[in-house]
């Protein structure tokens, strides 16, 4: 697909983002999400994918591919084996289903950030779910921005102050232009008892990896 992209470009990637949308082949996401504009994904109300063409099919470079492709038999290797039940419910469904011996992790959407198609993801709704995740009997890791440059979530300390936090830089690519693009710290915050080892403040790449790599595995077990 890549060579394909660096032969016909932006009319290769509409037509494979047209295809995603009327049959969700797995494959086809993975290309979209590399070759869209700066890899965001996002979806429409009428639940097509319509980020735009990316305009860099050297993305696709072999360095990458491998990446991604060990990435998924990483998964792939812990999940077999397993019995696993995909379920589309609300979240409060989900989280009093949770029993003792299971863990939740979320990753709702940032509140305090600005995004359109999450409009309505409230402060009352985020103070819900973090009540009912800290009343749940199961152990749980919750992904959620800290702060910038510009100002700090307190949404975090509020809600979620009685929490183990762990945080890491991360830089966002979504800006329209370079001078945009900042970095961000990002927090998670882990349920006391269920943290391993401190990864750490301001960690990024591959010794981030590595050291989560390492928490979650114990999950797979």
């Amino acid at each position: 697909m890549g060579s394909e992209l660096a032969r016909r470009g932006e009319e290769y990637y509409y037509e494979v983002r047209t295809r995603f949308n009327e049959t969700g082949e797995p494959i086809d996401f993975l290309f979209l999400n590399r070759a869209s504009f700066n890899g965001i994904i996002r979806f429409s109300r009428k639940s097509g994918f319509n980020t735009p063409f990316g305009h860099k099919p050297e993305r696709f470079s072999t360095q990458f591919l491998s990446k991604v492709s060990n990435q998924v038999a990483w998964a792939r290797e812990r999940m077999m084996g397993k019995d696993w039940v995909f379920a589309v419910q609300d979240w409060r469904d989900t989280i009093a289903s949770a029993g003792p011996k299971d863990f939740i992790y979320l990753d709702p959407p940032y509140i305090g950030r600005s995004a359109d198609y999450f409009s309505q993801w409230s402060d009352a709704e985020a103070t819900s779910l973090a009540h009912a995740t800290r009343e749940s009997p199961a152990g749980y890791a919750l992904s959620m921005w800290l702060e910038n440059e510009h100002r700090r979530n307190d949404h975090i300390e509020e809600s979620w102050g009685q929490t183990v936090i762990r945080t890491a830089t991360h830089f966002y690519h979504v800006g329209a232009s370079e001078s945009q693009r900042k970095p961000m710290i990002e927090a998670l915050a882990l349920r006391p008892g269920y943290e391993t080892s401190d990864l750490g403040t301001f960690i990024t790449g591959r010794s981030l990896q590595k050291r989560m790599d390492d928490a979650i595995e114990p999950l797979f077990a």
